[in-house]
């Protein structure tokens, strides 16, 4: 059964994630094993703090990971629609109220070392809702590799957690 989501725009396709593995693994065995929707609550902030030279003000996105709530900031992206298999969505794990928490958190405290200043920020939350990115996972050599289809990252996996 297909699901509608709305997803990160992939910038590397699945020709690419292979290619990337195989140049790190210096091999030419790696296979496709799945593609999988990893669910993010996306956050766009408004942050303001004040100087000795007035208000400073700084736009943000913020992602919180569905599944574990953990925050990051992201670089501005393209948003489509997809229609994506059930079973390679991955459940959503945090609610909302912990997401916007965990965002503001995490926001407050990127902010204080990235300005390099120890004091408030006001920071207007907006809730953009549930964003998916595509990750593909590549078996390479005995070893399970989840590659970020945005960033071309890669993230090793335990074989038996997948």
């Amino acid at each position: 059964m297909n699901k509608s989501i709305r997803k990160i725009r992939e910038t590397i396709t699945l020709d690419d994630a292979l290619q990337i593995v195989n140049s790190i693994a210096r091999t030419s065995t790696s296979h496709f094993e799945s593609k999988i929707y990893y669910p993010y609550y996306w956050f766009t902030a408004e942050c303001e703090t004040r100087t000795l030279f007035g208000k400073k003000q700084f736009p943000a996105n913020c992602l919180v990971d569905a599944c574990n709530g953990l925050g990051a900031t992201a670089d501005p992206f393209e948003v489509e629609a997809t229609s994506a298999a059930s079973d390679a969505i991955l459940a959503i794990r945090t609610n909302p109220e912990m997401a916007e928490k965990s965002a503001h958190r995490f926001l407050s405290h990127n902010l204080g070392r990235a300005t390099k200043m120890i004091g408030n920020f006001n920071i207007d939350l907006e809730s953009r809702g549930v964003i998916f990115k595509t990750y593909w996972l590549i078996k390479c050599e005995g070893t399970l590799v989840m590659v970020d289809a945005t960033t071309g990252n890669l993230h090793k996996l335990n074989a038996k957690a997948a």
